[in-house]
């Protein structure tokens, strides 16, 4: 995969928000395949201010903690590790990962430490078939089981502009529908 993944990427959304919580009593860390300067830039881009970002490019640290396949192909693998005065240690992998979903279920090896999933959880809906984490959304008043497979659909403008409506939905933004921003 090139670029950000989805999940990842809002899984680190939420956790840059409860950092302020968390890091007066513990060291926390991302571990990310890219080099260091993008994922500063990116880090950036989504406005997180509270990650301690470091990039593994060039080691075998994904690999060793079985974060990363013999291809190269990334695993989406948590790891916890444990510092004493001379020593590190693992202490907790999310081996979840490894078993398969029960049908019709997304894996939920990260889902413990997730808000989001948590929130759906606590809903009549639940989880739901029908979502999976994205780079950007439409807003809250959009969806609309119209809005939902209709006017939410954007394309994706380059970073820093806005994305703008599809041609093939244009007619739904004059017609008074709203928006995708």
């Amino acid at each position: 995969m090139q670029g950000p993944c989805p999940s990842c990427t809002a899984l680190l959304d939420q956790l840059d928000g409860a950092m302020e919580h968390f890091s007066p009593h513990a060291d926390f860390a991302v571990v990310a395949r890219a080099p260091i300067e993008h994922l500063l830039t990116f880090a950036a881009e989504r406005g997180w201010r509270r990650l301690r970002l470091f990039s593994r490019a060039g080691t075998t640290s994904s690999r060793d903690y079985h974060a990363e396949v013999e291809d190269g192909s990334a695993l989406p693998m948590l790891n916890v590790f444990h510092r004493g005065d001379d020593w590190i240690r693992h202490f907790w992998g999310s081996e979840l990962l490894y078993e398969p979903a029960e049908p019709g279920q997304d894996p939920r090896h990260a889902g413990t430490i997730e808000p989001v999933w948590s929130l759906f959880d606590l809903t009549p809906r639940g989880r739901g078939p029908d979502w999976d984490e994205q780079l950007s959304y439409c807003s809250r008043r959009h969806f609309t089981a119209y809005a939902r497979s209709t006017v939410c659909r954007t394309v994706f403008a380059p970073r820093g502009q806005p994305p703008h409506v599809r041609a093939a939905d244009q007619h739904l933004v004059a017609a008074g529908a709203p928006s995708t921003r």
